[in-house]
């Protein structure tokens, strides 16, 4: 517990001024009287849009303090890190479901139920339902719950990086079948018609003789065989990242494009949706990144509605944008592939140049699929896909 503070008051020291007003942290005590820090950074302008989105942390309880707040200030929502202790939680990766002996009382969902609660009251949100975000352990807390969680709350859920060992078979016991936990078939089968982003690296095949990109392409095909096989609607999608390892780094893209609706390449019909269907400035809209950092959280750029993220390592910037104004691009050696663009101007509202004006031009590749910062052109960004 002083372990998991000191480490929170040291984040917070070494990001600086950008994160003081957004940030905060209280201690939450669960049914059985067991206490966990809980960490959470507010979007700078909340409002009644503003959702609340948990993000929990792997087996290492690693620092994801950075990525909070780049999908804090980039979606509009309030991020929530709850800390599970290794000593109080343990069975954390599959929420405390362990056997069938074992009551929903006791399944982990219930303390972020609770910690839900407690927070849309302190900070009088309307968010009615959160969305659930988890990576490697955290994945598999995610997956679990997805899976057979009762949960009033979680709208859906983004599992990155998750390793996991089931089927929906009723021919194995838990946790590699579902014979002896068939009394929440019902559920089960319930939440396979809920939304929920199986997000795996197409390189994550550490510390398993089966990689874990096998493992969520075997547990996604055995999810989609038991929805046909009851009859029910099946709505999971597993998203395969190219180049990924087992590391958060490359996921952020795509919870952004998740969270901000820009998420055309991930939708049941990405066989025929193409970009070329956008109109207007939505052509822009979307996360983008450069061709040398394709797969990290180095320059990277977000457009969400009328703000813009830029972000490079642990130099972030935020631009209110007060107007796109369409341009022709007359410089001759990038014309061809970008001809048109949008001069964008606007505020910086984070970062240290936080009141200064922005106004830059951004020219887009006759495809949508690429983008280039008009006053350089030599940093080609491409969309995540």
């Amino acid at each position: 517990m002083k372990k998991a503070y000191f480490l929170f008051v040291f984040l917070t020291f070494i990001t600086g001024i950008a994160f003081a007003q957004t940030t905060g942290s209280f201690q939450f005590r669960t049914r059985d009287n067991k206490t966990m820090p809980v960490h959470y950074f507010l979007p700078p302008n909340m409002n009644n849009e503003t959702r609340v989105m948990f993000v929990l942390h792997g087996i290492n309880r690693g620092d994801y303090t950075h990525t909070a707040y780049v999908l804090s200030v980039a979606a509009n929502v309030a991020v929530i890190l709850p800390v599970f202790s290794a000593e109080d939680f343990p069975g954390y990766n599959r929420i405390n479901f362990t056997t069938a002996s074992r009551p929903p009382s006791e399944w982990y969902i219930h303390h972020i139920d609770g910690i839900f609660e407690q927070f849309i009251a302190q900070h009088r949100l309307s968010a009615r339902t959160y969305i659930m975000y988890g990576h490697s352990a955290g994945g598999g807390f995610t997956v679990t719950s997805a899976m057979v969680g009762s949960s009033p709350y979680m709208e859906y859920g983004m599992a990155s990086g998750a390793g996991p060992d089931r089927l929906f078979d009723e021919n194995v016991n838990f946790p590699f079948g579902i014979r002896n936990v068939l009394q929440y078939k019902n559920i089960m089968l319930r939440n396979l018609s809920k939304k929920l982003y199986l997000l795996i690296g197409s390189e994550d095949d550490e510390r398993h003789p089966e990689n874990r990109l096998v493992r969520n392409r075997t547990f996604y095909e055995s999810a989609r065989n038991y929805a046909r096989q009851n009859n029910v609607n099946f709505n999971w999608d597993l998203i395969e990242i190219p180049g990924g390892g087992h590391s958060v780094n490359p996921t952020i893209p795509y919870v952004l494009d998740i969270l901000t609706g820009n998420n055309y390449y991930y939708r049941n019909n990405t066989s025929t949706r193409t970009f070329n269907q956008l109109s207007g400035q939505q052509r822009i809209f979307g996360t983008w990144a450069s061709v040398n950092n394709a797969l990290s959280v180095n320059n990277v750029v977000v457009f969400s509605g009328n703000t813009m993220i830029w972000y490079s390592g642990n130099n972030l910037r935020v631009i209110r944008i007060d107007s796109f104004t369409p341009i022709d691009n007359s410089r001759t050696e990038t014309s061809n592939r970008f001809p048109n663009g949008y001069r964008i101007r606007g505020v910086y509202t984070e970062g240290d140049r936080s009141g200064d004006a922005y106004n830059l031009p951004w020219y887009i590749s006759t495809d949508n699929r690429s983008l280039i910062q008009g006053s350089g052109g030599s940093v080609v960004y491409n969309r995540y896909r």
